[in-house]
Order: structure tokens, then sequence, then C-alpha cells
């Protein structure tokens, strides 16, 4: 005779209790101890976009999330959203990285956000005053982007996909216009981050046809 207060769905400790007699009448009792445990890490879902862009100076809010779990309810999960890598007041890329667990213990994979703080600008012109820095042609059709620096040296460039995924980067360049090749780069948008000999960063967003 076997008796149980097993629930494969709820998590906890139970029993399996085991009776055996035999024709004599001599009986054995064996218990069974049963951990139900939950081992899938739960999931974060982001809401709005991403990358998401913010006038320079402006506070970044955030457009919210979901945690898709097997076991545990919404209402249940404490997320971690890390903003302290924005700085509103430069320009440039940043990144909000969101991190949960469960209630046993099982941690989500970071999920990240990738923020560009832009000037607040009314044409190219301007663009250009700004921060003296011009990229060309865009959308880029022909394989090569020029970028030109009217004011101080340019260090660094960097080009990153919409995913935040960095695409090239050059370092050391110190001067004052620059070529990258992109015949052999995917067709889509990205964004192109230049920095200058006076640690000043312009973000522009190009399109590469």
């Amino acid at each position: 005779q076997t008796t149980s207060t097993l629930n494969m769905n709820v998590l906890g400790v139970y029993t399996i209790t085991y009776n055996v007699c035999d024709a004599a009448n001599n009986c054995v009792t064996l218990i069974r101890t049963v951990r139900v445990v939950d081992k899938t890490a739960p999931v974060i879902v982001l809401i709005g976009d991403n990358p998401i862009e913010i006038n320079r100076y402006s506070n970044y809010q955030e457009p919210g999330f979901v945690v898709n779990d097997n076991y545990y309810a919404q209402s249940t999960f404490n997320v971690n959203v890390n903003t302290t890598e924005i700085i509103n007041h430069i320009p440039g890329l940043y990144y909000v990285r969101y991190n949960t667990m469960d209630g046993s213990n099982n941690f989500a994979e970071e999920v990240t956000r990738l923020v560009r703080v832009v000037e607040v600008t009314t044409g190219i012109n301007e663009i250009k005053k700004a921060n003296g820095i011009s990229t060309y042609p865009n959308p880029v059709e022909n394989g090569e982007l020029h970028i030109i620096s009217t004011q101080t040296n340019i260090s660094k460039v960097e080009l990153v996909d919409l995913l935040g995924k960095l695409i090239y980067v050059a370092t050391d360049i110190n001067k004052k216009d620059y070529h990258i090749k992109t015949d052999k780069t995917k067709n889509g948008i990205y964004f192109v981050a230049v920095t200058t000999s006076d640690g000043k960063q312009s973000v522009q967003k190009i399109s590469i046809k």
C-alpha cells in the first residue's frame, strides 16, 4: 500500500509512504522524501523602445518591463534597474541594466536597454555648430563613411548597432578627418560615436545601405 502527499505543481517537501505485509502479517513501512524544486530562471522582457533616445539634460524615464516565470507571480519579483551609467549632460551611448531572481534563487539573464543622450537641435547646421562633428553621406550607399571634425582632432570612433553591439572601433586617430569602410557592414541603422582629443563625444544616427 502506498500513500503520498506529493503535489508536483507546488514547490515543497513531500513524503511517499510504502507499507508492505507478508502472509504472516509481518509488516514494514518505508518513507521516501521528495522535494519539488524550481530550477528554471525567470526572463525579463522590456517594454518600449530599445534603443531609446533622450535629450541632453533630460531625466531618463523608465518605459517599463515584465518578468515571465514558470512558477512565481509577477508581483513577487524585485527587479534591480541600474541607471547609474547614464550621464544626461554628456551626449553619448549608455546602458540601463536589469537584474532579478525568483524565490528559488534562480537568477535571470541580465537585460540591457541602450540609451542615447542627444543634443537638442533644430537642424544640421546647428548640429555641426554644437559639436563640430559632421558625418556624410547619410545614408551611406558608397561603402565609405566620412567623419570630419571642424574643431579638435578625432581620437576615437565607434560604430554601434541598434542592439548596442560594438561593430567597429578605432583609437589613437589624432586627426580631423577619418573614413570607415562599410562595404562589408550589414545594411541597417547604426550609431557613430566620435570622441575628440578634448574628451567630448558626439553621437549620430546613420543608415547603411
